[in-house]
């Protein structure tokens, strides 16, 4: 697949992204104090300068809102970012070092965030009219989960009788192929097999866990749904990473010798390009450092 802005190569990891972050100035995001007066985009030849105008004010407050997304906000480590296999990545958000990879088109995630937050209500909804007073609900939608003192997250979805948990995930026409013929990756299993740990934590019973995926482009017929056993072990595992990982960067007294970065244990990917500490502007040769990390 080709770069849409430059039509060379596009990596694998940035095949739903469609272009290169840094051939797309539309995603810069301004400095604050420029956010009202700079542009995001440069008239073309030919172009409609209203409608520019027009598409440029409108992206300005997509960006805007994003910045104040409460998920981007969250301060305490999340199952999303602890399911990951790099312990620099983990050692990056421990360590609070400003993100830098800053910009990947924010669209993806909000469209995920919009359907995360209509099939919540729709399930609140749903108790609201078919169970009875003092009955309790078969669901358990969106809710907060106290995984460990370090560790809390929101999952989408809890079936009660059944025991199981369930993570939505949105998916390009692409992801989906491509999961359906291979199977969801690890840290997405690892993930809400975390979810699962919190459930527990909080007094349910779990049996299983299920990722629940559903079309970004498409009909929802075409949703893909899969489950596995609950192993507790596997969020125990992810658990006792976070003290292993900031045992290792104080061990290297890393915030006063940044270069050491390149010590902590990475595990370079086509997921690279998604890291918020991927730098593609940093050959291997610098290595990582507190201005990012190279990736693959």
């Amino acid at each position: 697949m080709k770069c849409r802005i430059c039509k060379t190569r596009l990596d694998p990891f940035l095949e739903d992204v469609g272009s290169h972050p840094y051939c797309e100035p539309i995603l810069k995001k301004p400095a604050r104090s420029e956010q009202l007066e700079m542009p995001f985009t440069q008239i073309h030849p030919g172009e409609d300068p209203i409608a520019r105008r027009i598409k440029d004010e409108i992206l300005k407050v997509i960006h805007w809102r994003d910045q104040r997304n409460p998920r981007s906000a969250q301060v305490n480590i999340g199952p999303s970012e602890l399911s990951s296999p790099c312990d620099r990545r983990i050692g990056y958000r421990l360590a609070e070092v400003e993100r830098i990879n800053t910009t990947l088109d924010p669209w993806p995630a909000i469209v995920g965030t919009a359907v995360h937050d209509w099939l919540e209500n729709a399930f609140r909804d749903w108790i609201q009219d078919t169970v009875r007073p003092g009955q309790l609900a078969e669901w358990v939608p969106e809710t907060r989960l106290q995984m460990s003192a370090d560790v809390q997250g929101r999952s989408d979805l809890f079936w009660v009788p059944e025991g199981i948990v369930i993570d939505y995930k949105g998916a390009s026409p692409d992801k989906m192929k491509k999961i359906k013929s291979e199977g969801s990756p690890e840290n997405y299993r690892r993930q809400v097999q975390i979810y699962g740990y919190g459930y527990e934590r909080a007094g349910f019973k779990v049996n299983h866990v299920s990722l629940f995926y559903f079309p970004r482009a498409g009909n929802i017929k075409d949703a893909h749904v899969e489950t596995w056993p609950y192993d507790r072990s596997v969020a125990e595992m992810s658990l006792a990473r976070i003290p292993a990982i900031a045992t290792r960067l104080v061990e290297l007294e890393i915030i006063s010798n940044t270069h050491r970065w390149e010590q902590v244990d990475a595990s370079p990917s086509h997921d690279c390009g998604f890291c918020p500490w991927y730098n593609f502007r940093r050959s291997p040769e610098e290595g990582a450092s507190d201005l990012g990390c190279p990736g693959k």
